[in-house]
């Protein structure tokens, strides 16, 4: 695929979808964002960007701390030593 190529399909995309601000660029923040609240592992999402660094990784992030915090109580393994 050619750059342009690319840039023709997105812009077939916004219009049929109806959707102002759409690009490669966009979609791969909330592949990776997406990926990173089904899973909370940023490893993972690193290593499917293709990046060096987490630090990369976090620009492309768009992390929800309210949603982390609410994850965190229900899978938290300090849960185990209250039930025991």
């Amino acid at each position: 695929m050619t750059q342009n190529t690319v840039r023709q399909f997105f812009k077939r995309l916004k219009k049929t979808c109806n959707i102002d601000v759409l690009s490669p660029h966009k979609l791969r923040h909330y592949y990776a964002t997406s990926i990173y609240n089904k899973s909370l592992d940023i490893y993972l999402v690193k290593d499917l960007l293709g990046h060096k660094s987490i630090e990369m990784t976090q620009i492309y992030l768009d992390i929800n701390h309210k949603d982390n915090q609410l994850k965190n109580n229900i899978y938290s393994p300090l849960n185990d030593f209250a039930t025991h």
